[in-house]
């Protein structure tokens, strides 16, 4: 401890403008982060519930929906692709 006992007050100033400038920097690169996440999270949200129309057709090819089945997802997909078209031209 002695180390920091001795040094002189410009020392002292230094360390403490990079220390600050530290801070400043990781408090940024925090803020950057959260916003990168939020919206890479809210792009994926939007998607994790809708099948597009080649995927639903290869679920019906190999049996895992019937026709009904089929015919209501493809229903509500065409429909979800509608509201993003609707939001997109807004």
């Amino acid at each position: 401890m002695r180390v920091f006992s001795e040094l002189t007050a410009d020392q002292w100033g230094r360390i403490a403008l990079w220390g600050g400038i530290t801070f400043v920097a990781f408090i940024a690169l925090a803020v950057v982060v959260f916003v990168l996440r939020r919206n890479l999270r809210d792009d994926g949200g939007k998607q994790a519930g809708t099948f597009n129309l080649e995927d639903l057709q290869k679920m019906r090819d190999r049996g895992d929906i019937d026709e009904a089945e089929y015919k209501a997802l493809r229903t509500q997909a065409i429909a979800a692709m509608m509201v993003e078209t609707d939001k997109k031209g807004s």
